[in-house]
């Protein structure tokens, strides 16, 4: 099972995927145009290269809205 976004909504969904996978250091930059954007993604604490990727995803259900992180500090 995994996790993910849209806008405000949690999304799970189900898959598979198997591969060849060594750690690299990687670096995300996503414009303020593209559609990904409104997926609100940070730095990546990991980045894995993935050699000979097969993968399969299930369609995503909304399982709840995301709460925006507040800081007091």
């Amino acid at each position: 099972m995994f996790l993910g976004g849209l806008d405000s909504e949690l999304l799970l969904f189900s898959g598979q995927f198997k591969s060849q996978l060594e750690v690299v250091k990687g670096n995300l930059i996503i414009s303020s145009e593209s559609p990904f954007s409104r997926l609100y993604l940070g730095q990546p604490f990991m980045t894995l290269n993935c050699q000979k990727l097969e993968l399969i995803a299930g369609e995503p259900k909304v399982i709840g809205n995301k709460t925006p992180f507040v800081s007091y500090a």
